[in-house]
């Protein structure tokens, strides 16, 4: 993984993950209370991001590369530089990163191959500054996207015809990015995948997401409300039935305002907010209170708005803010197999 890119149909998305294990960690390491309520929410490999309703950054799960942020290892959920503000957040393999009002961006965690885009290839355990006037970025495995204010597209981390060890530009003209492709303001689609230069695959978008890893799995949205996929799909991720891969986008439904993809399993919001998921499901990361892995999606609740997927569990906000999570990351010992809550203790 195992990306997450996360689906930007809405102004602001992305978001967290921790468990009924918070109860177990040390009094000394434990903030004061956790938020029930959040705005959005972000998704890594095995760690998480959310921003509660203040502005706050919370971060949980894997800390191995210091994707945390908190300048010390440990899988502890914990407020990021407190009494700063951040708009909009994503987490990725094993880095995080987060953009201020003004379009600061920071970034931390791991940076073997320049993916934090500082320049260097050292870990970050707490947040350094990467640049200016940014208002998205989408970050995957090894390699991370940014928009600018101006409409400007760059990239920088690892490509398999290049390695970019900080931001470069490589296009123009975007209005929405995920880890591998992009919508122009034309509404044309754009992916790259692996390589750093953007090629366009379709036309009439207005929403994608794309995840898992960079030979992973992706989702379009059209003008009409329709919902397409391609990519693969031995797990039955792209929710068509069946588990054949699809070189080019495919139709799969109709009546999603929100999708976004984990490792090698996909969320979707219908358009009356109930939650729908399919794909691997082998540590409960759909929420249908079994292991099985499904082709077709299947409903698993109400009331939903916002997700969010990491490599084998999965992330929502609900319409009054809370914060609900399933599946497995490092955080938790044992698969959960149905949407458990969130903060507020």
């Amino acid at each position: 993984m195992k990306s997450k890119c996360f689906f930007q149909y809405s102004p602001t998305l992305v978001l967290a993950i921790v468990l009924a294990t918070l109860a177990s960690c040390e009094k000394d390491e434990m903030p004061g209370s956790i938020p029930q309520y959040y705005l959005s929410i972000a998704a890594g490999q095995s760690h998480a991001l959310a921003l509660d309703q203040d502005g706050t950054l919370w971060t949980w799960g894997s800390d191995y590369n210091g994707q945390l942020g908190n300048g010390k290892k440990g899988e502890i959920f914990t407020a990021i530089e407190k009494g700063t503000v951040f708009s909009a957040i994503a987490a990725g393999g094993s880095q995080s990163f987060a953009i201020e009002p003004d379009g600061t961006l920071w970034a931390w965690g791991r940076n073997l191959s320049g993916e934090l885009g500082d320049g260097t290839t050292d870990n970050r355990d707490t947040p350094v500054k990467i640049g200016t006037n940014y208002k998205a970025v989408a970050t995957g495995d090894y390699q991370t996207t940014g928009l600018k204010t101006d409409g400007t597209l760059w990239k920088w981390g690892s490509y398999s015809d290049v390695i970019l060890y900080a931001p470069e530009q490589v296009g123009s003209d975007f209005a929405i990015i995920s880890s591998y492709c992009g919508i122009k303001t034309d509404n044309t689609l754009w992916q790259w995948g692996n390589f750093s230069i953007p090629s366009q695959i379709g036309t009439d978008f207005v929403a994608v997401s794309s995840g898992g890893e960079q030979w992973g799995h992706y989702f379009g949205m059209k003008t009409a409300g329709t919902l397409w996929g391609w990519g693969n799909n031995v797990y039955g991720q792209l929710g068509k039935g069946d588990t054949v891969n699809a070189f080019v986008p495919t139709l799969i439904d109709s009546g999603y305002v929100s999708i976004t993809t984990g490792g090698n399993h996909s969320l979707g919001i219908k358009r009356d907010y109930t939650i729908w998921t399919w794909g691997n499901n082998n540590f409960g990361q759909l929420g249908d209170g079994t292991l099985v892995k499904k082709t077709k999606p299947v409903k698993i609740g109400d009331n939903y708005k916002a997700i969010a997927a990491g490599q084998f569990y999965s992330l929502a906000l609900k319409n009054d803010n809370t914060l609900w999570e399933w599946g497995k990351n490092d955080f938790n010992s044992d698969p959960i197999d149905i949407p458990k809550q969130i903060g507020g203790n």
